[in-house]
């Protein structure tokens, strides 16, 4: 019985990741870094100023020189300084969690509709997503790694997967914090049962460890200056970043929308205003609006396999059509009252050596 398990379990990711993998070339074709601007440090750009303080942190973690936001967010220069990892070898990090991100969106899907459209199809929604676009577009970005603990918190059926979330992610970035309730509501709606408080109060017990350590502010005195930080842009910088946010909330995403409604109209008053909370609670907290609405990525997956069910001779189809579809559509990323187009890679190439 093992060796079959072992076998099922490898026939399956082998696809799994060489779809990832496709879905993430064909992805950066449509959608390619500028080229211009990775090819050399530029300061006060946010396609490098993250990656500096990234690598100051996996020079030293507990470093309080840093830009305030990244105080808290230690686990991955942590891997990273433990691997002996030094130079610009770090920034493989978010890579690698964008890879591990698509290849867990499309194992989920597959794993319920066993037809590789659908699952393509879904794989290459969230890859041109946001949650995709942004650590692939900005050094030092560890959000897919977020956004995969969000996914495994609404779908993993294992009973590890909740307790290793919420004990890890919140050191990769607070959004984990902030998705937490969306992502349970997704799982309690995917599974089809109703909201449990046990679930609701364990998860918040593993969060503790977390919660007591930044009230202690463990690791130096300048650890308060990350709640200084957002709460300045709460009080000011959100007046400049209002204006912009339904364009960037649409920018995160474009055509998965559609998904996200989709499950949203199941569940109108539980799932609908508990997305429109978080995202205003994002825009509160961060000016960088198209990355941070990936934090409903949960819902979307949410959508396509609840079409699956009410539709399942169109849900291979559609899907598959939605996913391409999305590639024609202009994306851009939204930073406060920042606009900036996404260009195909020929033109990128085109950019780079003129």
């Amino acid at each position: 019985m093992d060796a079959n398990n072992t076998s099922s379990s490898t026939k399956t990711f082998r696809p799994a990741i060489s779809y990832s993998l496709l879905a993430l070339a064909v992805t950066l074709f449509i959608f390619s870094p500028c080229l211009w601007l990775l090819a050399r440090y530029h300061p006060g750009t946010f396609q490098w100023d993250r990656a500096h303080t990234f690598l100051l942190q996996c020079e030293n973690p507990f470093r309080s020189d840093v830009e305030s936001a990244m105080l808290w967010r230690l686990l991955p220069p942590i891997i990273a300084h433990g691997l002996g990892l030094r130079g610009y070898y770090p920034l493989v990090i978010p890579l690698v969690g964008v890879v591990v991100l698509l290849w867990y969106v499309f194992t989920v899907l597959f794993s319920r509709v066993a037809d590789v459209r659908f699952a393509f199809g879904g794989t290459l929604l969230l890859a041109a997503s946001s949650g995709v676009l942004v650590p692939l577009h900005w050094f030092g970005m560890n959000d897919a790694w977020v956004w995969f603990a969000l996914l495994a918190t609404g779908f993993s059926a294992s009973r590890y997967t909740l307790p290793l979330a919420c004990l890890l992610a919140p050191w990769i970035d607070e959004r984990y914090i902030i998705g937490l309730p969306l992502a349970l509501l997704v799982r309690f709606f995917d599974a089809g049962n109703t909201i449990s408080l046990r679930v609701l109060v364990t998860s918040t017990l593993w969060l503790a460890p977390y919660a007591i350590i930044r009230l202690l502010g463990s690791f130096g005195s300048h650890a308060s200056d990350a709640l200084g930080f957002f709460l300045n842009h709460a009080k000011s910088g959100v007046l400049v970043t209002i204006p912009w946010a339904p364009l960037g909330w649409w920018m995160a995403f474009r055509l998965a929308w559609i998904p996200a409604i989709f499950a949203i109209r199941n569940k109108p008053w539980v799932l609908g205003l508990s997305c429109v909370i978080t995202l205003i609670v994002m825009l509160l907290l961060a000016a960088d609006i198209s990355r941070s609405a990936a934090i409903l990525s949960p819902v979307i997956l949410l959508g396509l396999l609840l079409f699956a069910k009410q539709q399942p001779e169109l849900a291979a189809r559609y899907t598959l059509s939605l996913g391409l579809l999305n590639l024609l559509v202009p994306a851009a990323h939204v930073v406060s009252n920042r606009f900036a187009l996404i260009s195909p890679l020929p033109l990128e190439v085109w950019r780079l050596l003129r």
